[in-house]
């Protein structure tokens, strides 16, 4: 296991993106049917995340189940706004 985790929905119009974790080994999440509890879990035992997509201030725009799960995150402290 990584000590990097990578969240990138799979999303052709940010396929760019892929040049920043492909060959390095981190661990990837692009699968948005990923339970939240899976998420939390993979994010709570990694150093670092990188979090790839479109995006506002506030965070990542994800679809439904990853929504979820980072917006546990805000309410647990673990994300910054």
């Amino acid at each position: 296991m990584s000590n990097v985790l990578v969240i990138h929905p799979d999303d052709r119009s940010t396929d760019m993106l892929k040049v920043v974790y492909e060959g390095k080994g981190y661990d990837v999440i692009t699968d948005m049917s990923v339970s939240e509890e899976k998420v939390v879990e993979a994010i709570k035992s990694h150093d670092t995340i990188i979090m790839l997509g479109h995006g506002t201030p506030s965070g990542l725009l994800l679809l439904t189940a990853m929504e979820d799960s980072l917006a546990m995150l805000s309410m647990m402290g673990m994300r910054s706004s």
